[in-house]
C-alpha cells in the first residue's frame, strides 16, 4: 500500500512538472520601431498586441526580453518553448521554427541621404559599386547575400538597427538596406519628415511577411495550445486592423 501511495505521488509529481514545462514559454524580440519598443520600460507596439492577443487566447504569460536581433535568433534556434518576434518568414528559416501568426507586411529599400546628389534611386546593381550597411543575422542580410553582396567587397554588418541608422545617418557608408519604417521613425522621433532627409529605393521582389515563429525543439503541448491560440485571434477583426496598420506604403 506505501508503495502505490508513493508511486501516485511520483506520476501526480511528474505530471505537474510536464504541465508546467507545457505552459513556460520564453518571448525573445529586438526593438523596431513602430512594430515592437520600449516606452518607459514598458513593451508597445502593433506587434506585441498581437503577441499579448495570442498568449491571452492561449492561457500563458511571459515578460518579453529586447536584445540585439542576433541573440535573440541565436536563443530562439537552440532553446525550446521560445517565442521570437518580429521574424520575417524565408526559405532558409521555413523548417528551423514552428510559424505561428503573421505580424506585419513589409518589403525592403535602399535608403541613402539627400546630400547624395549623384542619384536618388539606386538598382542592386548600382548598389554593387557602393558600401551598404545592414543587421546581420536579419533577413535583409540574406537576401543582399543572395545577391551577391559580400563583406570583402561592399557590405557592412552592425548587430542593430541603431548602429546601422548611426552609420547611414554620419556619413559613415553609401546605404543602408532595411525597411523604409526604419528611417520613417527615426525623423518621426525627431518631428522631422524622412523624405526631407533620406531617399528610398525599394526593392520590388524583397516583399515579406514577418511572424511571431517558436522554436522548433518545443513542447507539443506548448505548440498546440499556440496554433489554436492563432486560429481564434486570426478570426478577429482586431488581428486585422493591426496588420494593416503596420503594412505601410512609402
Amino acid at each position: 500500500m506505501l508503495n502505490l501511495v508513493k508511486w501516485l505521488l511520483v506520476c501526480i509529481t511528474l505530471s505537474v512538472h510536464i504541465n508546467a514545462q507545457s505552459n513556460s514559454i520564453r518571448v525573445v524580440t529586438d526593438e523596431r520601431k513602430l512594430l515592437q519598443y520600449l516606452v518607459d520600460g514598458e513593451a508597445q507596439g502593433p506587434s506585441v498586441d498581437i503577441l499579448r492577443m495570442l498568449l491571452t487566447q492561449a492561457d500563458l504569460e511571459s515578460e518579453i526580453e529586447f536584445m540585439p536581433w542576433t541573440r535573440a535568433y541565436k536563443i530562439a534556434l537552440e532553446k525550446p518553448n521560445t517565442l521570437i518576434m518580429s521574424m520575417i518568414r524565408t526559405p532558409e528559416r521555413e523548417n528551423k521554427f514552428h510559424w505561428i501568426t503573421k505580424v506585419s507586411n513589409t518589403f525592403y529599400a535602399f535608403i541613402s541621404l539627400k546630400d547624395d546628389v549623384n542619384r536618388t534611386n539606386y538598382t542592386l546593381a548600382e548598389a554593387q559599386s557602393k558600401i551598404t550597411v545592414t543587421v546581420r543575422g536579419s533577413s535583409a542580410h540574406a537576401y543582399l547575400i543572395e545577391k551577391g553582396f559580400s563583406e570583402k567587397k561592399n557590405l557592412y554588418l552592425v548587430s542593430s538597427i541603431e548602429d546601422m541608422t548611426k552609420l547611414l545617418v554620419n556619413k559613415k557608408v553609401d546605404l543602408a538596406f532595411t525597411s523604409p519604417a526604419v528611417f520613417s521613425n527615426y525623423y518621426l522621433l525627431k518631428n522631422l519628415n524622412s523624405n526631407d532627409f533620406v531617399n528610398y529605393s525599394p526593392i520590388k521582389d524583397s516583399s515579406k511577411e514577418s511572424y511571431i515563429a517558436l522554436s522548433k525543439p518545443s513542447d507539443d503541448n506548448l505548440l498546440k495550445k499556440l496554433v489554436n491560440a492563432q486560429e481564434s485571434i486570426e478570426l478577429t477583426n482586431e488581428y486585422h486592423e493591426l496588420i494593416d496598420f503596420k503594412s505601410l506604403k512609402f
